[in-house]
């Protein structure tokens, strides 16, 4: 009796330490926050960028890279690489390979010669005949689709103003969520005239105003005119953290609000009213 009390003592303690274990993993997820490194520049017409995310104490790591010289795109979790792609614009067309490719691309393929013109553009003008028609029964079924929804919205009695009321307080505090807690940005900016530009320069400067004030200490915004030549030159990075929790209270907070009682039940009684087919249908094949 003293053994089979042991094992059962046993059994539960395991129990338990897997339910808790589980548990910690469950808040590890849920609120261990997602890093994120962003920075952008645009100078000469030359847009390059780097944007690097890491979550899990680097466990799940991505970034995406693009310059002049260099293009990578990484995305990694421990030490696995499912996507590793750098292209350090060193590849060239040297040697016979790339002498056949210069032939390949200068002499088009006899097939293509073959083909008369008139049937390309008979294919070309069906084609685009298709494409439009197809894109027009879409469009339809979209707005009949949309009406559908909203006479049924109409028969729930949904108070439209409180609930997109409650789904932009939703959407505010995922932006607070996801705001960036460093901010730094350079721009020089010229447009047509010195008027508008002078005019642009004021909106941005009370812009950055409004910005800075919320954190002056890390947020930074530099804009300079340019009134003797169009220019747009830009410098700019922000990084911040965020955990999933924080993305997805809100939206369990606009589920269970007053506006979404309506849609609430629906979805319930959709919910139980599958489980008790499947039960029913079950219980009939037995």
């Amino acid at each position: 009796m003293g053994i089979i009390l042991a094992l059962i003592n046993i059994v539960i303690m395991a129990i338990l330490f897997l339910l808790l274990a589980i548990l910690i993993l469950a808040l590890i997820v849920l609120f261990m926050p997602i890093k994120y490194n962003v920075q952008i520049s645009y100078v000469d017409e030359k847009l390059t960028y780097n944007v690097k995310i890491s979550w899990l104490f680097r466990l799940i790591y991505m970034q995406v890279k693009h310059s002049d010289t260099e293009d990578t795109k990484l995305f990694k979790i421990a030490w696995k690489r499912l996507l590793d792609d750098v292209d350090n614009g060193t590849h060239s067309n040297d040697g016979p390979a790339g002498e056949e490719e210069k032939t390949k691309e200068r002499d088009p393929p006899k097939n293509v010669l073959k083909e008369n013109p008139k049937n390309n553009e008979k294919k070309a003008k069906i084609s685009l005949i298709d494409r439009v028609k197809d894109l027009y029964n879409k469009i339809v079924a979209k707005i009949k689709g949309f009406y559908s929804t909203i006479k049924n919205f109409n028969d729930l009695n949904i108070n439209f103003r409180e609930l997109l009321r409650d789904i932009m307080l939703s959407l505010k505090r995922l932006l607070l969520a996801l705001k960036p807690k460093v901010f730094l940005l350079d721009l020089e900016l010229g447009l047509d005239t010195p008027d508008i530009t002078g005019i642009a320069i004021g909106a941005l400067a009370a812009l950055e105003e409004s910005i800075e004030a919320s954190n002056r200490k890390k947020y930074k915004i530099i804009i300079k005119g340019n009134f003797e030549e169009k220019a747009f030159h830009l410098k700019s990075s922000f990084m911040g953290n965020f955990s999933l929790w924080h993305g997805i209270w809100p939206f369990i907070r606009l589920y269970f609000s007053r506006s979404m009682k309506p849609i609430r039940k629906i979805v319930t009684a959709k919910l139980f009213r599958d489980k008790k087919t499947r039960r029913s249908t079950n219980g009939q094949q037995i």
